[in-house]
């Protein structure tokens, strides 16, 4: 393998963990009034995107077992912010969605999150902002994808 690009690669793995502790640091901040965990503010951004959803969707979603989804549901049921339910046609199946205390506490995080970031991409030119939105999305997908092998091939189980 080129020399050049495994500078890159180390140079890359560098930045992105100093990026990972900042990001972790800043959301921690961010969260810190809500009594929230950052698993727990993790969970309520996925279950905001998605919406409605399934525990087993979710438990996927987020790389959990039923069993650690079902005590994170259980500890963010008790602060109000979501719900738990079955389905009348199949009982069998349990949703879960967020109340709209919960939609009210992600939306401020989320806002404050979003000017945070933006506050950072407003120091960077148009053009490298949607040049490093393009690669970064490139990456994620690629990263995503090569989970999902993983998962399916058993790996990691």
């Amino acid at each position: 393998m080129d020399n050049g690009l495994l500078k890159d690669a180390e140079t890359f793995m560098s930045d992105d963990r100093r990026a990972r502790l900042a990001l972790e640091r800043r959301f921690k901040g961010n969260i810190s009034g809500t009594g929230l965990t950052l698993g727990q503010y993790t969970f309520l951004a996925v279950l905001g995107r998605l919406g409605e959803s399934t525990m087993g969707v979710l438990a996927k979603e987020m790389g959990l077992t039923l069993g650690g989804l079902t005590g994170l549901v259980d500890r963010v049921m008790r602060m109000g912010l979501l719900e738990r339910f079955r389905i009348p046609q199949d009982r069998r199946i349990v949703k879960v969605k967020l109340t709209d205390k919960g939609h009210d506490t992600l939306k401020a995080i989320l806002d404050h999150d979003r000017r945070h970031v933006a506050e950072c991409l407003s120091e960077v030119t148009k053009e490298d902002r949607e040049a490093f939105l393009r690669v970064f999305k490139l990456l994620v997908d690629r990263n995503c994808e090569a989970i999902e092998m993983l998962a399916e091939s058993g790996v990691g189980d």
